[in-house]
């Protein structure tokens, strides 16, 4: 049959220090970023004005004072605090505002919410009056403020999205030089070649844009995700035995449920379109035993190069499944970072993968907190839990809300959670939370209270043994005694910090309280082995050797 003569192919991000010299040119010209809009209003100038965390997701502008001018970019130490910023304009046509800022931004006209045109940009009407403007900036992180923002007309933003989407197609055609999927001839002819001849080049291969990546649902349920260059109709066939895959099954969308899967079993897939077919992929179901491995790391954040080596060294070490702790991208809003972070994931193709969400997986969605990507390419869930093992896992999403915290619906489904059977039943119980308790390795944060006191408040009745967090860009580790009574055994929570997933390292200056049991400056992972009774924990550096381990008993 025609599909059987074309390979659907798996792109890696690759090692860029192991590409020929042609690749490497290849490489250069076509994997990077836009260029910035040429004709841009710079709005530098802002009254300023510290706002108040109880003021929730929405508010009121205020009116702020004359005298409190600030200029960007504007930064300030005011954690889980919105930030306002205010100005006037008047336009003779039809602008885009576009704010870049820490965490994230509102926009208000004359008092009023006004809902963006698209994640970071909002279109500012023509007005023969002039027009009150405020920003107000979201502060999740330490240090939060307006970076800058600026106006743009509608017709330089429209070709300044035509150059997006064509460096989308160039990068596509980077991938495919740096995973030898082109010839000599190819990389030749793309590196004079213009627009529609990459097009043509890329149209004669088929690969996976979203590299296929597999999460446990429930149980006995995986979800496969995917994307491929083709539009034509999709086919998936499984099992248990690669040499005897079930009968085709056509696909109305790129994603695919597998059922009733026993644990402890290789599950074998191919994925065809009409002209071509992918090789034949597989995945691990859970084990059941006692004894288990995992990986975990947190803040990839746009690291690709660091973040792919550590994904690697995990590979090597054969776990049964993995962990991210959020800030998974640095850019929630964007697509193609979605897609870099899976490729990275690449090595770890045969296990299940379990992402966490964190702040800036909701970068670009902050008039609604409903992060579209993550939905998009990862899962619908904010918040989930899971059994592996002797182990019960636990996954919160405190960036659901502002200021953030565990409130609502979250807060009743955790207090079930840790009441449920399977809780309680568990040997070793995991809390997966992106901000952490506590913190030293950041200037100016100690952790974040909300998780702290709720975590004291439950830390004995829930028996909870890991606390396990990103948000600082280091490896931290701390261990807490808490006693209902002084007649009890008193309980321990590890509370671990496994921030060094590809993103910047924070500075060796660290903050004075709390002082941690162990603070390490790397980029990292953590490797926990549970064997019944007792946790090993093995800190990973870039380079594959092992910076501290440590084991934890019952």
């Amino acid at each position: 049959m025609l599909w059987s003569q074309s390979i659907i192919s798996t792109l890696s991000y690759p090692d860029t220090t192991q590409l020929s010299g042609l690749q490497k040119q290849v490489w250069q010209q076509f994997w990077r970023k836009p260029a910035p809009l040429n004709s841009r209003i710079a709005l530098n100038t802002w009254k300023y004005q510290k706002g108040q965390p109880q003021e929730g997701q929405r508010a009121t502008p205020p009116l702020i004072p004359a005298d409190q001018l600030v200029q960007t970019p504007h930064r300030v130490l005011h954690p889980n605090t919105p930030l306002w910023y205010q100005c006037q304009l008047q336009l003779k046509e039809t602008h885009l505002l576009i704010v870049h800022a820490d965490d994230g931004a509102q926009v208000y006209l004359d008092g009023q919410f006004h809902a963006y045109k698209q994640p970071y940009f909002w279109e500012i009407p023509a007005s023969s009056d002039s027009i009150l403007l405020h920003t107000r900036v979201l502060n999740n992180a330490v240090q939060g403020g307006l970076r800058r923002a600026y106006l743009v007309s509608l017709n330089d933003f429209e070709q300044w999205q035509q150059e997006q989407q064509q460096i989308d197609q160039n990068r596509q055609l980077a991938l495919l030089a740096a995973n030898n999927q082109l010839d000599e001839a190819e990389m030749y002819t793309a590196l004079n070649a213009t627009a529609d001849t990459l097009h043509n080049i890329l149209r004669k291969h088929n690969y996976f844009i979203q590299a296929p990546f597999v999460q446990q649902l429930s149980k006995h349920t995986y979800e496969l995700r995917f994307r491929v260059n083709s539009e034509q109709a999709l086919h998936i066939a499984c099992g248990e035995d690669p040499t005897k895959l079930s009968k085709w099954i056509p696909l109305t969308e790129p994603r695919f449920l597998f059922e009733n899967l026993p644990t402890d079993t290789t599950y074998y897939y191919q994925i065809r379109t009409k002209n071509a077919i992918s090789s034949i992929l597989k995945f691990e179901t859970l084990p059941q035993s006692d004894s288990i491995r995992f990986a975990v790391w947190g803040d990839s954040q746009g690291g690709w190069d660091t973040f792919m080596q550590l994904t690697q060294n995990m590979k090597r070490l054969s776990p049964n499944f993995a962990i991210g702790l959020g800030d998974l991208v640095s850019n929630g809003a964007s697509p193609t970072q979605w897609d870099d972070f899976l490729r990275c994931l690449q090595p770890l193709q045969s296990i299940p993968i379990y992402p966490v969400l964190g702040n800036h997986d909701y970068d670009g969605y902050y008039d609604n907190w409903i992060p579209e990507e993550y939905h998009a390419h990862i899962r619908e869930k904010n918040y989930f839990s899971w059994q592996a093992g002797p182990a019960m896992f636990i996954a919160i999403d405190p960036n659901e809300t502002f200021p953030i915290g565990i409130k609502g619906a979250q807060l009743n489904w955790l207090n079930e959670q840790v009441q449920s059977k399977e809780w309680k039943e568990a040997k070793w119980r995991f809390l997966l939370i992106h901000q952490p308790p506590y913190s030293q390795g950041w200037p100016g944060y100690r952790g974040d209270y909300f998780i702290r006191e709720w975590v004291e408040a439950n830390a004995t009745s829930a028996n909870i043994d890991f606390v396990l967090s990103g948000h600082t860009h280091d490896y931290e580790r701390l261990q807490l005694k808490y006693q209902d009574n002084k007649s009890a055994r008193p309980h321990k929570v590890n509370y671990i910090i496994l921030g060094g997933g590809g993103g910047g390292l924070e500075p060796e200056q660290n903050e004075t309280f709390p002082i941690m049991d162990q603070i390490y400056n790397q980029h990292h992972f953590a490797m926990f082995d549970i064997k019944d009774q007792q946790v090993k924990m093995t800190i990973i550096n870039l380079q594959g050797a092992v910076i501290e381990e440590v084991v934890f008993d019952k």
